[in-house]
């Protein structure tokens, strides 16, 4: 689990940094402010996709098969609740930003991100410590899921 963690946080990180650049060369680069803001709300983020993705791997674990991976995936199980997680988490940044900066304090979101992001990884090193447990509670299924034939 830690090792997918570590992939999916330099993805994370690499892929922010691409949309960072984009938006940069297309707006110009934003105000001290807006950055600050977002790498804290990132940092809040992060945790909690990482916290999700492994308890969601060991729920409803989906074994990917390489001689079918051009055709389109059937309907599985853990997207509806990824996509609200991904609501959620959304939704706390614009509801953070939106009352700060309606109160004209757009360097408040910092130290509440901030906040958010120590809960968000204290609640991650929870679940990666308990990931094993959790793990050896459903071997069974998750052997017989990832050995499944195509």
């Amino acid at each position: 689990m830690l090792a997918k963690n570590l992939l999916h946080s330099i993805l994370f990180v690499l892929v922010g940094f691409a949309a960072g650049a984009l938006s940069c060369f297309r707006l110009g680069v934003p105000p001290l402010v807006v950055l600050v803001d977002t790498g804290a709300w990132l940092l809040f983020a992060l945790p909690c996709n990482l916290a999700t993705g492994i308890i969601f791997s060991l729920a409803m674990p989906y074994r990917i098969n390489p001689g079918r991976i051009t055709r389109p995936a059937g309907a599985q199980a853990n997207t509806l609740p990824a996509m609200f997680i991904q609501l959620g988490v959304l939704g706390v940044g614009a509801s953070v930003f939106w009352i700060c900066w309606s109160l004209k304090d757009r360097w408040l979101p910092v130290p509440i991100f901030l906040a958010l992001a120590l809960v968000a990884l204290l609640f991650w090193m929870r679940v990666l410590h308990y990931s094993d447990d959790n793990a050896n509670q459903r071997r069974d299924s998750l052997i017989a899921t990832l050995m499944k034939g195509g």
